[in-house]
Order: structure tokens, then sequence, then C-alpha cells
């Protein structure tokens, strides 16, 4: 009986420290309770109206708790190319941190597309770090109803100078029909779409309408600034005058062949082209004077 009584005591006693450590290794060896996590997950967006606010819905689960500071929002076009510039976003609001968030209700996050922006596929992508955690989701959408075709444009006459002229700046935002002298060009080169320049191309002097991108593989100033856009342009046979409207250009454009990134022109001749924005121009070349200081007075249509 008493050999009985210690084999009990010593199996009581194993059990106990068996137990002990089976409690012990499950605290330490929990994969789930300390561990950083987040999940994104975006609803769907479906589409996005020109000049209408779409509010963005979705949730974002984390742990640790994280507010707005928390997360990277992009826009990028079909070829992943940066499209924010192309967008009024509205929101994140500033938030305590939280665990379960809201994208709609609680960060308030919404985009509004420009009238600049080009009809196609674009693609919101939201990435959020908690912790040593990173979780991120992306919904791609259509943009629609881009440029009102019947928007009426106007004549407006301007000066360019040539890259040594002193008096007038060289490069041109065709959205607004606006020149720009170089600092200030070089602050804003990312609405820059034509560069002039008068010079000798193939030994015989030119007037030159260059893409930003063209110019700086010219040795232009261009080469230095932070964005080069690569504007297509075409010389095309039309009456410029009679030109009233968008849908005009816009039909010029498309009809347009031979179109590249560097024209030489001379007195009277019409470009179309397509700024960084994918809003088509209207140019007409009246007249240039030949020197490394000459100046290229022309006609271009924008919106009234």
């Amino acid at each position: 009986m008493g050999n009985v009584k210690g084999f009990l005591k010593k199996l009581a006693v194993v059990s106990l420290v068996g137990l002990v450590a089976f409690q012990m290794w499950g605290c330490l060896d929990d994969p789930v309770s300390d561990e950083d996590s987040v999940v994104v997950t975006l609803g769907t967006i479906g589409s996005m109206g020109v000049d209408t606010l779409k509010a963005i819905t979705g949730t974002i689960t984390a742990s640790p708790a994280i507010d707005q500071t928390a997360l990277v929002i992009t826009l990028t076009d079909a070829a992943g190319n940066d499209a924010s510039s192309h967008f009024t976003q509205t929101g994140p609001g500033a938030i305590s941190a939280k665990e379960e968030i809201d994208i709609a209700a609680d960060l308030g996050l919404a985009f509004t597309p420009k009238s600049s922006i080009s009809s196609g596929t674009y693609r919101l992508t939201i990435q959020a770090t908690a912790g040593t955690a990173t979780g991120s989701d992306y919904e791609d959408f259509t943009v629609t109803s881009v440029n009102v075709v019947d928007t009426n444009v106007v004549t407006v006459h301007d000066t360019l100078g040539s890259w040594n002229n002193p008096t007038y700046g060289s490069s041109l935002d065709a959205d607004l029909m606006v020149v720009y002298k170089v600092a200030e060009a070089s602050a804003n080169s990312a609405e820059m779409d034509v560069w002039y320049s008068n010079e000798a191309i193939n030994n015989r002097a030119a007037d030159v309408f260059y893409s930003p991108k063209q110019a700086g593989l010219a040795d232009h100033p261009p080469k230095n600034w932070t964005t080069q856009n690569e504007t297509q342009m075409a010389i095309v046979t039309c009456d410029f005058d009679t030109v009233v409207n968008q849908a005009q250009i816009d039909a010029i454009w498309a009809a347009a062949t031979d179109k590249k990134q560097l024209l030489r022109l001379t007195a009277g001749q019409v470009v179309v082209l397509q700024t960084n924005n994918g809003v088509n121009r209207l140019i007409k070349f009246i007249s240039g004077q030949t020197s490394d200081t000459g100046i290229c007075v022309f006609k271009g249509k924008k919106p009234e």
C-alpha cells in the first residue's frame, strides 16, 4: 500500500510540473497575441465623373492602433504614372489612433477628377503601416466625360523668346497659354509643354518648338528640370481663325499625323499639340526672328 501511495505522489508531482511547463510554453509561443498586423480593404469605386466628388469607402484594421499619418495614398494612370495632379483630394481628416477605421466615416477621403484629366482607367492605392506590419489594397476605376465638347475657345496673342532672349520667356504652359521665363519654368516644370528656340539645325536657321524632353536632349535648360514632359505636336492644315470650340481642336488632334517632339516652323503654320494634362491645344506661328535672342510671335486657342 505504501508503494502505491508513493507512486501516486510522484505521478501528481510530474503532472503538476508538466501542466506548469505546458502553460508557460503556451504563453511564450503564442503566435498571435503580440504580432503587429494591418489589413486594408477598399470598397468598389467603379467610375468617377469630371468635377464630381467621389467618396472612397472601405476599412482598415490595425494592431497596434494607427491614425491618418500611417497612410500612404497614391493615384496612378494605366501606365503606372503618378496621376495625383489630375484630382482634387479631400481628406484624410485627422483622427485619434484606432484599430478599426472606416475610410469614409472616419477619414472623409474623397476625390474629384479635374477637367484637364484624360478619360481612361486609374488606380487608387492605400498603404497602411502598424508597428512592423504593412498592408495595402487598390481599386481600379474609370474616368469619363472628359472635356465638355462644346467648350468655347478664345484666341490669345503672345511672344516667346529664344533661349538667350533677356525679355521673353522660352517656355509655354499650353493649357493656359502662359509664357514662363527660365527660373519660373524650372520651378513649374511639370506644367511646361513647349520650349522655343531659334537656332541652326542642319546648318540653317530655324524656329523650333521642342518638347521639354527633347529640349533637354538638345542641351537646353530643361535638361535640369525635375519634370521633362514629352509633348507630342504636329503641323496641321486648318483655318485657325474659324476654330471656336474644343471639339474642333480635338477633331484636329485626332486627324493629325506625324506627331513628334520637335517641329521646325515657318510663318503661318498651325500646330496642334497635347499638353501634359491630356488637353489638346492649337497654336499658330505668326513670325520668328533669326538669332539666339530672337522671338516667336504666336496665337493660341484656350477656353474662354
